[in-house]
């Protein structure tokens, strides 16, 4: 009978024992794929505020364009320098003027 116990406790000590190492494994693994994942984390992380402080330049830039294609139209008709502009020049800087317009029409 002791010898069952012994046999039996022995079973019981060496199944904890895989147990125990299969545990220690898996949180092994897990810790790193934790680092793996939080350093991916803050790659993502810089790379939204990187993208994000582009766009605000972007922003800006566009806010820009259409603050001085207004200022133009303001200060100056388009119609009467076209007159005073020879045609050549003319037919040059014009798609540029309506190209900045479309632009600031987006824009607002």
């Amino acid at each position: 009978m002791k010898t069952g116990i012994t046999v039996i406790l022995a079973a019981i000590v060496i199944a904890l024992s895989m147990s125990v190492f299969f545990l220690k494994r898996d949180l092994s693994r897990a810790k790193t794929s934790e680092g793996f994942y939080q350093k991916r984390g803050d790659d993502l992380q810089n790379e939204i505020m990187l993208l994000r402080k582009i766009n605000d330049d972007k922003d800006r830039t566009l806010r820009e364009i259409s603050e001085s294609v207004a200022q133009l139209e303001r200060k100056v008709e388009l119609e009467t320098l076209r007159r005073y502009v020879p045609k050549k020049t003319w037919d040059e800087v014009s798609p540029i003027i309506e190209k900045l317009k479309g632009i600031g029409e987006e824009s607002n």
